[in-house]
């Protein structure tokens, strides 16, 4: 449920979502392979961190926020500064000046690793 609020928000604010995961395989193998310029990834994926990903990402030079209930307590130090996105996001919590990547603005939203599949 909250997976598609999500989608609806980032779509309402002019982004396109490139890629969606919801297992921790199939987010690593989206995060090696697709262009994108920013990830959204829960934290938890059924029982599997997704620290792996972020690191990942981060050699990629791609954005990514976390996603979590939790804020970033439960991050380990090397990315404690990650951005933060409450899971139960409201609508004027996702602006297009939020979503910075390192190359620049927004403009087509990546995977959002806590989905369900579709």
């Amino acid at each position: 449920m909250v997976a598609m609020l999500l989608v609806d928000m980032i779509e309402a604010i002019g982004c396109e979502v490139v890629a969606v995961a919801s297992r921790l395989e199939d987010a690593l193998q989206k995060a090696q392979r697709l262009s994108f310029d920013l990830a959204i990834l829960d934290i938890n994926l059924e029982g599997a961190n997704t620290f792996h990903v972020a690191e990942l990402l981060a050699k990629r030079g791609i954005g990514f926020v976390f996603a979590t209930g939790y804020g970033n307590a439960h991050l380990p130090a090397h990315l404690t500064n990650a951005p933060v996105l409450q899971k139960r996001p409201t609508g004027s919590g996702l602006s297009p000046a939020q979503w910075q990547a390192p190359a620049g603005p927004v403009g087509r939203m990546p995977i959002r690793a806590n989905a369900r599949a579709q």
